[in-house]
């Protein structure tokens, strides 16, 4: 199966860098348990981050999940994050979410 989308073929993802609770804003229960896969840090997001004084922490990906909100506290390893920008990404194989974290 091949699937291209504008940037040539699709990215397999898997998932293998561990697992993540994913607590919603305001919760203290975690609704999601998911497989990570780590992503690396773009110029472009680094510089965004940059320019509003936000440290990032990390960059995953998590299977796609369309309840996934920007604020959700992601748990790894017993460190805590914070979602500073989530986005869907359909062009994946299987599709995903990219989250960037934030250290609490």
């Amino acid at each position: 199966m091949k699937m291209d989308n504008k940037k040539g073929p699709a990215k397999f993802k898997g998932f293998v860098s561990g697992v993540c609770d994913i607590t919603d804003p305001g919760e203290d229960t975690p609704r999601l348990h998911l497989p990570f896969e780590n992503e690396r840090l773009s110029v472009t997001r680094f510089f965004a981050a940059l320019s509003t004084d936000t440290k990032i922490s990390k960059v995953i990906s998590v299977p796609y999940d369309k309840k996934i909100k920007a604020q959700s506290k992601v748990t790894i390893s017993g460190e805590e994050y914070v979602a500073i920008m989530v986005q869907p990404n359909e062009h994946s194989l299987p599709a995903s979410t990219t989250i960037t974290l934030a250290e609490v």
